[in-house]
């Protein structure tokens, strides 16, 4: 007898995008990733999300672990991860905004 197909983590994420962009609203689930995903980018211990719905904007305030945060190769490297991850989960068209101590870090819409 056949398994039936296991409706996975990322299947529900990509079945909650599908919802997000019928109707513009947010899952739980994808609430959750958009919160934790930031906390990847090396050197920050907390961050802050806003997500625009109407706009289709994902702005992250982030709270840096000491006084002096590195713009390093790594850091833009998990921006641009977080931006393709945030787009996987949202709309394709999804602007990321990454700010640290009141400066961008990070917009997707300058490439």
């Amino acid at each position: 007898m056949a398994k039936p197909e296991e409706f996975t983590f990322l299947k529900q994420l990509m079945y909650l995008k599908g919802m997000t962009v019928r109707t513009g609203s947010i899952h739980e689930a994808q609430a959750l990733q958009i919160r934790n995903w930031p906390l990847a980018i090396p050197g920050v211990k907390a961050a802050e999300a806003h997500v625009d719905t109407d706009a289709k904007i994902v702005r992250y305030l982030l709270k840096p672990k000491g006084v002096n945060f590195r713009c390093t190769k790594k850091v833009l490297e998990v921006c641009v991860a977080l931006d393709k991850a945030i787009k996987s989960i949202l709309w394709d068209e999804t602007t990321v905004i990454v700010e640290v101590n009141k400066k961008v870090l990070y917009d997707s819409r300058c490439k």
